[in-house]
């Protein structure tokens, strides 16, 4: 039993390294990124079905960036999940696992659980510095004829991989702030350096306008002067300008 649980272990720490890795060296956007660990966390603890849901910055609703499908593929569109798990998990903070999420009295108003035939669910934060930055959730379905509530099959997910799911958040949790902090901090390099353009152009501008008016003002001498030599420095200075 040690050595299955040492073979766990070390399993789960060499999946959070690749993650790791992939974060840092990988030229994925966040969309992809999401996606492979997404992907990768399914394979893992053996789910049907995943959603990675990330909050707007806007308006801090929770919106599918991931889908996936272990026996499909990639899924287009959005997946059917389970509102009261996600809710349950946004309120609390903390990650959940349920075994028989159709008896669970946590999630007993749950009408998709019922509807798509959820046996087991889990679902973890994703945990910024300063605020959730979303959430992982992933299930196993039964077909309706083989469920019988309060008696379900035996559990696929354990708590091991509950806090490795846990883990898992906060990597993805960092992979966002990340991209949101260098999407940022190349929108302020854009804006320095529309900035300074604009300020150089503005310094031009001035200088040309300066020279028209002292142009402009040689020439009104001469004609008051009636001094053709001052009028023709004056528009000599005038002419240069334009």
């Amino acid at each position: 039993v040690d050595e299955d649980q040492a073979a766990e272990t070390l399993a789960q720490l060499r999946l959070l390294y690749r993650i790791s890795e992939e974060m840092v060296s990988s030229t994925l956007s966040i969309e992809q990124l999401l996606q492979r660990i997404l992907d990768t966390s399914l394979d893992a603890v053996g789910a049907d079905r995943g959603c990675v849901l990330v909050a707007n910055p806007k308006h801090g609703r929770l919106e599918p960036r991931a889908l996936a499908h272990i026996s499909g593929g990639t899924m287009a569109g959005r997946m059917p999940i389970s509102r009261s798990i996600v809710d349950y998990v946004v309120r609390k903070g903390q990650g959940v696992r349920t075994s028989d999420a159709r008896a669970d009295s946590r999630f007993a108003s749950g009408i998709s659980i019922v509807q798509e035939g959820i046996r087991e669910a889990m679902c973890v934060p994703m945990p910024g510095h300063y605020e959730l930055m979303g959430v992982i959730y992933v299930d196993t379905r039964v077909p309706q004829d083989q469920h019988t509530p309060g008696q379900p099959a035996s559990s696929k997910f354990t708590d091991s991989q509950l806090n490795l799911m846990a883990a898992i958040g906060r990597q993805a949790a960092l992979a966002i702030e990340n991209h949101r902090y260098q999407d940022a901090y190349v929108k302020a390099e854009r804006l320095a350096a529309v900035g300074q353009t604009i300020a150089i152009l503005s310094h031009h501008t001035k200088n040309i306008l300066q020279g028209v008016r002292g142009g402009s003002y040689l020439i009104d001498m001469g004609l008051q002067g009636h001094d053709e030599s001052l009028i023709q420095e004056g528009w000599s200075i005038v002419e240069k300008n334009q």
